[in-house]
């Protein structure tokens, strides 16, 4: 999954031409297994595989606008340099192996905003019975709040229909109101309720340099009890349940999609809404958890300049680790909670969430592949 680690092999294509013709299509095609994009270049797309293997390649800047009956990429071995791109729009490829009459759409996870890097799309993760999670169609995200104009103009091209914001009323006040793509209408589902102020207090403990304030929050392990503590609110709070239930009833709506997800950092309050989507549409635990892990991989430089401007600031600026990084345990305690209070995720969805099957049926009809 990290873009660092892509090894290509010395193939350069221009998107839209092929070295010849397209192999006509005569079976249905298996998966293409460990296609990964990079597109962090932003007028080129690195594609790699696992296996080398024959394959063509369309591509389109909608999912579902891939166009398979103009001339495709004719693409051997397992890595290919897709040159002559816009950077505004977002890019999706479907490798079709030789004889297939279909194949694997993937799409580059990052959304390539440098001002809030750890947002990405949920795509493409394979279901328990072999669906797939559409590209393009829920994204989640940090704090929108510095973004540039290129960045505001790529989000636009998105086609996002509905900004979700996790963020309570005193964290939008005092960090700032999101920055919205042209088109996209602001969703506020403050999963915090009015007298959990824990977030600013942190940040004020930091910004006024209040070493006694940081300890009380944060030191003797209290960052880590702290997202324990949190993991189990996410399930049990009426605030929390009231914002979830309101974001898969959005998500049933094919007019609010594509849907963009976010709370101050996309990990803890976006990372809980994420799990939610994907365990209701069949995506398997271990999957789940790698999504919210990737927190880790697409924050760390971020991360770490926070750490470096915050050590003048703090006696132990290590606390910091704990409390930006994301830890597998952290999301199992929401599922422990689940179970405990629910007996079961479904229950979790139909009674502390109000999803009914007819509202399952209809988040899986938009946000699942056929």
């Amino acid at each position: 999954m990290k873009r660092a680690g892509l090894v290509l092999l010395s193939v350069t294509l221009a998107i839209g031409f092929a070295a010849g013709p397209t192999t006509a299509a005569t079976k249905a095609a298996p998966d293409v297994e460990g296609a990964v994009v990079d597109c962090s270049a932003g007028t080129s797309c690195a594609i790699t595989w696992d296996d080398p293997s024959d394959l063509t390649i369309f591509s389109g800047t909608a999912v579902d606008e891939i166009d398979r009956n103009a001339p495709g990429l004719d693409a051997p071995g397992n890595a290919v340099t897709v040159t002559g791109l816009d950077p505004s729009p977002r890019y999706y490829f479907e490798l079709v192996p030789t004889g297939a009459d279909s194949g694997t759409v993937v799409a580059d996870r990052s959304l390539g905003l440098p001002t809030s890097p750890n947002s990405r799309d949920i795509g493409g993760y394979e279901t328990k019975d072999g669906h797939h999670v559409k590209w393009g169609t829920v994204f989640r995200s940090e704090e929108i709040i510095e973004l540039t104009d290129p960045e505001l103009l790529r989000l636009a091209n998105f086609g996002i229909k509905i900004v979700c914001d996790f963020r309570g009323d005193a964290e939008v006040e005092k960090r700032g109101a999101d920055q919205l793509p042209a088109g996209a209408e602001y969703v506020h589902l403050p999963v915090l309720d009015d007298s959990n102020t824990l977030p600013t207090d942190i940040e004020d403990a930091i910004v006024n340099k209040d070493f006694e304030a940081q300890e009380r929050l944060l030191g003797g392990g209290r960052a880590t009890a702290l997202f324990s503590d949190n993991a189990k609110y996410l399930i049990e709070s009426k605030a929390a349940r009231k914002a979830y239930s309101s974001l898969m009833d959005r998500l049933t709506d094919p007019e609010a999609l594509p849907a963009f997800t976010h709370c101050t950092t996309g990990k803890d309050r976006t990372g809980w809404s994420t799990a939610i989507i994907l365990t209701a549409l069949g995506v398997p635990k271990d999957t789940v958890i790698e999504d919210y892990l990737l927190t880790n991989e697409y924050a760390a430089e971020k991360n770490a300049g926070r750490i470096e401007s915050a050590t003048p600031l703090m006696e132990h600026p290590e606390y910091l680790v704990d409390l930006l990084e994301v830890r597998a345990e952290y999301l199992e305690t929401s599922f422990d909670a689940v179970n405990e209070k629910y007996g079961s995720f479904a229950n979790y969805l139909k009674k502390g969430l109000g999803v009914s099957k007819a509202d399952l049926k209809k988040l899986k009809q938009n946000l699942l592949t056929d």
